[in-house]
């Protein structure tokens, strides 16, 4: 606000409807790079929330139809280690309010796969995964989990009980 005589007054903008926005972040978020959309997400809580129902809605974190098993050992990595992280935060949702669907294909040699399956990474995902929430942000209660693993050559007969009792869990919860 200006002092002076021949100052102009300040318009104040009408504010634009609230489905208007969702319509624009949902359109940015689909066709903006990865680093754009955060920074959408960084504008205010609400502008967070839409982004990132977008951005984490399915969680796909294999490449090539499952052959780079590094490239998918480090995306579960990061997905465990953006869970993690997002658990610390109670003000802030976290990932896992927003995933509806999860789909997982590994395709190698047991001596590459089986190192990604034990490491603890993906049954970190598989507990914190599509978990019940008082959340009202959350867009569907519908969920899907897709795992798809082939292990080429000989496979020894020990498996992972672990990863095995979380999975049984997981399809126990969906029955």
């Amino acid at each position: 606000m200006s002092l002076s005589p021949d100052a102009e007054p300040t318009q104040v903008l009408p504010a634009l409807p609230v489905e208007l926005i969702d319509d624009i972040i949902d359109e940015a978020s689909r066709t903006l790079d990865v680093s754009s959309v955060s920074s959408i997400a960084l504008t205010s809580h609400s502008f967070r929330i839409r982004a990132n129902k977008t951005r984490f809605s399915s969680l796909v974190p294999y490449r090539k139809e499952g052959y780079d098993i590094k490239h998918t050992s480090k995306r579960l990595q990061s997905l465990a280690d953006i869970i993690s992280s997002g658990r610390s935060i109670y003000a802030m949702p976290g990932v896992c309010e927003f995933a509806t669907s999860f789909s997982l294909h590994m395709i190698g040699y047991y001596d590459l796969v089986m190192p990604a399956l034990n490491n603890g990474n993906l049954v970190y995902i598989f507990n914190h995964l599509f978990r019940t929430s008082d959340a009202t942000y959350t867009q569907s209660t519908t969920r899907s989990l897709s795992r798809f693993v082939y292990i080429v050559g000989t496979v020894p007969v020990k498996t992972n009980t672990l990863m095995t009792e979380t999975v049984m869990k997981i399809c126990a919860m969906r029955n």
